[in-house]
């Protein structure tokens, strides 16, 4: 019997599309952290700040974690530091071209200009955050796997999601925002940004499950027909 080629061309498949959504998620949610909203509560009058990345921040741990816990802690993590180089090029090029003279009847230069000086600080606060971050994430839900042996998937996903990502929020927000925004200010945006994050783990932790499943199902289908 020889080898299935259709499962493994499936595994490395969803392993191309998941770095490719690694990549993506990474330069929209960075270049939307720049952007600072206001919550303004209606019943209480409380008003707090959050940024553009905090909705999507989540889903590059999301990938993360199905990446590192099929494809294995080296993978993730290649995957992880590929996604930054790519985000620092389209930084870099975004600030220079800034810098070339644009036509005067552009109306969006001066925008383009304003939000390009913006995005150096939250660049080096990004690709800081997220590689510690990140690469706390993947490492812990490695060895969780190797200590319980695959099982509890929830509760590692969840374990390492929640110490990764309090590692991001602490640095991103001490980087990007100090300085700016004094402490009363930050300090919400930081618990606000790490609950909200938490929360979408545990909320869409069985799809992470069902993903996980399909694709181990995938892995054992070609395992099996090695001889």
């Amino acid at each position: 019997m020889i080898m299935k080629t259709n499962d493994r061309t499936k595994l490395k498949l969803y392993f191309y599309i998941a770095s490719i959504l690694h990549v993506g998620f990474v330069i929209i949610a960075m270049t939307l952290t720049s952007r600072m909203i206001e919550i303004n509560t209606s019943l209480s009058g409380y008003k707090f700040n959050i940024t553009g990345g905090i909705f999507l921040i989540p889903i590059i741990f999301f990938i993360q974690d199905i990446v590192t816990e099929i494809y294995g802690y080296y993978n993730a993590t290649k995957m992880l530091y590929c996604s930054l180089s790519i985000f620092a090029m389209f930084v870099i090029t975004w600030y220079v071209i800034s810098f070339i003279p644009c036509s005067n009847k552009s109306e969006g230069c001066a925008y383009f200009s304003q939000i390009a000086k913006t995005l150096p600080r939250h660049m080096i606060s990004f690709i800081f955050s997220l590689a510690i971050g990140g690469t706390v994430n993947n490492y812990v839900l490695n060895k969780l796997k190797l200590i319980f042996n695959e099982k509890f998937l929830s509760l590692r996903f969840i374990s390492a999601t929640a110490i990764g990502e309090m590692i991001f929020q602490i640095i991103a927000v001490s980087i990007s925002w100090f300085g700016i925004y004094s402490i009363f200010d930050i300090l919400p945006l930081a618990i606000i940004s790490y609950v909200y994050k938490i929360l979408f783990e545990v909320v869409f932790t069985p799809a992470n499950i069902y993903i996980c499943r399909y694709l181990k199902y995938i892995r054992s289908c070609e395992i099996n027909y090695v001889i």
